[in-house]
């Protein structure tokens, strides 16, 4: 009986994840108490299908904003993310040169027996041009976010506003 070779067994510690993708749902997302956006709500978007939609309504006059709790995973190190936004202009879309929206989302962490009040990581903003009323909209991807006070495991408490002054 010939010996197993060498790379028949993988180690734990040999294998390195160069990149992790998490979905942060709209659904567990909530109005912030200051300054927050209109709650969650479902509507029936489209003329013929009817397709329903749940969504969170941003005022296009108002910086609004929402949050989320969102635990990251075991074996995530704490390093920066990146984010993209989804979106559509539910009603009142004209077409002019100043027709998009600029998102901000910033994030901080904490874990067991840390203090809640923790300070944010800086904000990163993402900008997107609106294509016309009931139209899903998709941002690039953002550059690099720190999420303040970020560690393996921790729960991440998610903040994303709506920038009116920074129409794309």
């Amino acid at each position: 009986v010939a010996a197993a070779p060498a790379w028949d067994t993988v180690l734990a510690a040999d294998v390195v994840a160069t990149a992790m993708k998490q979905t942060l749902l709209l659904q567990g997302w909530q109005p912030a108490t200051t300054a927050g956006c209109a709650a969650g709500a479902k509507s029936e978007r489209g003329a013929t299908t009817k397709h329903d939609i749940y969504s969170l309504a941003f005022d296009s006059a108002t910086a609004e904003s929402a949050f989320l709790h969102h635990p990251m995973p075991d074996n995530w190190d704490g390093g920066t993310v990146t984010f993209r936004v989804w979106w559509y202009a539910k009603t009142g879309y004209t077409a002019t040169t100043s027709d998009g929206v600029a998102w901000t989302l910033k994030a901080t962490a904490y874990g067991d027996d840390e203090a809640i009040d923790a300070v944010f990581g800086t904000g990163v903003t993402v900008t997107d041009t609106g294509t016309g009323n009931d139209r899903l909209e998709k941002t690039a991807d953002s550059a690099a976010l720190t999420i303040g006070g970020a560690g393996a495991g921790e729960m991440v408490h998610w903040a994303i506003s709506r920038e009116v002054g920074d129409a794309a």
